[in-house]
């Protein structure tokens, strides 16, 4: 507000000539020589005569700097806070307003979901919160009287909850996710137990059905079947070393049921409310000294490192499984039985007893090792796919927890009205003279820039390589 104010000026003139005058006010003569910017530099004077030189000030200040990038919770920066707050809201009642570049955190920074990251925030801690944090956990750090429990719960039952609301649903939404694929290779690894076992069922009994079919034909008088036989021998060698994936697939089978275990109880964890006592007894040993010790408040930032390594630990059997018996042997395995298969040995001999002989050997491999070992391998190369889609790969999963920050600030840059003395030529019944008269004129201020307290937002991301 500009109060209605004159300058008086004395003119030294002859008796009896009057000079007119005409009487200004001061305001009107300062909005009206800076133009359309007159009423907002009334309206900002005082922001710029009281607030800013006072912001100033404690920007130059070393302390200000720790409040400004949240590295301190202690009594010795509440004040500071305080003033940063008051300071703030008067600059921006007087048209100042804030600006920042936390867009930046989401396109650029620790927020981005560039390269593959999957972020989920936490609430935003600004001045207001980091005011109230600060009153509830300095004193108790310290060891004063004044350190309130009912503070410490009121302030983290509010901002824990918030964090929740904010983090829960997508945490919960990707842990489903996980369980689903847990449950699907659960029930490749149920697969592979059933194939294996009715591939064992039948191979049991091979050998000695071979050895009656050679008997009653006379094969093994048959010079000309030697090969045939011999590659029939080392064919069920081959298959033979896959009579242990039963017992194999039985060792690995509770597996998916602790990974799902393991999941669900993170979810658990995710939803669950803050245990109160735990957090007054890090306010009382001094846990929380700055800004991004309130991770530790924060159980899903705390736990989800843990599951992820109990994970990896609980897959860690299956992963060998499958790497044993997808190998070579499984693929020589099934050339071998393949190679006797398509012998035509039967076709070139001129016995009609070998022939038959060789014919029902070929269909007994065909039905009992062939068709039962192959779906073996199937079911083993469906797990393998399934394992491809194992969201936490030991290596190949990473997991941050951070705070990031975005700067704030208020550009103060105006026209302000300045004074300067000008004169004013006078010509009354041939009479001249001049008098001096105060004439305000725009001079420019700024821009400069009046930096803020960061805000800070908690965060957990991860991804997948």
């Amino acid at each position: 507000m500009c109060r209605e104010t004159w300058f008086r000026t004395t003119l030294d003139v002859p008796c009896g000539v009057k000079v007119p005058t005409q009487k200004v006010n001061v305001c009107n003569a300062a909005r009206s020589a800076l133009g359309d910017g007159g009423k907002q530099a009334i309206t900002k004077v005082g922001a710029m005569c009281h607030c800013l030189p006072k912001a100033l000030e404690m920007y130059g200040k070393k302390v200000w700097r720790s409040v400004a990038e949240g590295k301190e919770i202690s009594a010795a920066v509440s004040s500071v806070i305080g003033d940063s707050m008051q300071l703030q809201k008067c600059m921006v009642d007087n048209g100042f307003h804030v600006q920042d570049n936390k867009a930046l955190l989401v396109t650029k920074g620790d927020l981005s979901p560039a390269g593959g990251w999957t972020v989920f925030q936490a609430a935003e801690i600004d001045l207001i919160s980091y005011s109230e944090l600060t009153a509830a956990v300095a004193p108790c750090a310290a060891g004063d009287s004044g350190c309130e429990p009912t503070r410490v719960d009121n302030f983290f039952t509010k901002y824990l909850a918030k964090s929740r609301d904010l983090m829960s649903n997508g945490l919960v939404a990707t842990f489903k996710g996980w369980i689903d694929t847990f449950t699907d290779i659960e029930t490749k690894v149920r697969n592979v137990g059933d194939a294996a076992a009715h591939f064992v069922g039948l191979l049991n009994g091979v050998s000695n059905r071979i050895d009656s079919i050679q008997e009653k034909k006379g094969l093994r008088e048959d010079k000309t079947t030697t090969p045939f036989l011999d590659n029939v021998s080392k064919a069920i060698s081959a298959v033979q070393k896959f009579q242990d994936v039963r017992n194999a697939t039985m060792t690995i089978a509770e597996t998916a049921p602790k990974l799902v275990n393991l999941t669900r109880n993170a979810v658990k964890v995710a939803q669950a409310p803050p245990n109160m006592s735990q957090l007054f007894e890090m306010a009382a040993k001094g846990d929380l000294r700055n800004i991004e010790d309130i991770l530790k408040t924060i159980k899903a930032a705390t736990e989800l490192p843990d599951l992820v390594r109990n994970l990896q630990k609980a897959i860690s059997p299956t992963v060998g499984f499958v790497s044993f018996y997808s190998g070579d042997d499984g693929r020589d395995a099934m050339s071998s039985v393949d190679a006797v298969l398509a012998d035509n040995t039967a076709a070139r001999n001129s016995t009609s007893n070998t022939r038959a002989a060789v014919a029902e050997i070929q269909d007994l491999l065909r039905e009992d090792v062939q068709a039962p070992f192959r779906n073996v391998m199937d079911s083993i190369r469906k797990l393998e796919g399934a394992l491809d889609a194992f969201p936490v790969k030991e290596g190949k999963f990473a997991i941050e927890s951070g705070v990031a920050s975005y700067q704030r600030w208020s550009t103060v840059s105006m026209d302000l009205p300045c004074v300067r003395q000008a004169r004013m030529p006078y010509n009354v019944a041939g009479f001249k003279g001049s008098f001096g008269y105060p004439e305000f004129f725009p001079c420019p201020y700024g821009p400069e820039t009046l930096p803020w307290p960061n805000h800070h937002i908690p965060y957990i991301k991860f991804r997948a390589q």
